[in-house]
């Protein structure tokens, strides 16, 4: 998600240093945009002359609370639109329980319920797992009761599951008892 993010500020950053700025008509529409510096015919350079300032062009059409955060596009392929994210700094001990999606970048020692869990890299999880999807990136201790489990290949995984779609990466560790269940 910051990748993104990053990359749509690097693209804010670029429009406003573009030698080619939008310059508005009379009703605040914006006209065919007029060079204002670069190469000319000729071929001879010319300078920048910002005929506004860049700040005034806007980027994207305004329609929503331009103080209110922008909405965090859905990840994965679990289709909450909810999604809690636990940093990498974070170690958790109880019960998490959640109606959307649960990130694990830290540590968890206990229970978590949601409808999806997301395993990090460096995340690890010890304990009980009852979710509808489980993506394994990290770490996994415990117990697991899923509909669909998916080991990508630098999990780790010690645990007894129950799943009615299984899917493990080339590299993934596996150690326990897997189980299937009818849906």
């Amino acid at each position: 998600t910051d990748t993104l993010w990053r990359a749509i500020l690097l693209c804010h950053l670029i429009k406003s240093m573009c030698a080619c700025q939008p310059i508005p008509d009379a009703n605040g529409r914006f006209a065919t945009p007029k060079p204002t510096g670069g190469v000319d015919q000729a071929g001879a350079m010319r300078p920048y002359l910002a005929r506004h300032s860049p700040r005034d062009a806007p980027m994207f059409s305004k329609t929503a609370d331009p103080t209110g955060a922008p909405p965090r596009p859905a990840m994965g392929n679990v289709s909450s639109n909810n999604r809690s994210i636990l940093s990498s700094d974070l170690k958790i001990t109880g019960e998490i329980t959640s109606t959307g999606t649960i990130e694990v970048l830290g540590e968890v020692d206990g229970t978590i319920s949601a409808i999806g869990l997301i395993i990090g890299g460096e995340g690890r999880v010890t304990g009980q797992v009852n979710a509808e999807t489980v993506e394994v990136k990290g770490r996994l201790d415990g117990r697991v009761d899923s509909q669909s489990f998916t080991l990508r290949a630098a999990a780790a995984v010690t645990a007894d599951v129950s799943y009615s779609t299984l899917v493990i990466e080339s590299g993934a560790q596996i150690e326990g008892r897997f189980t299937k269940v009818q849906s």
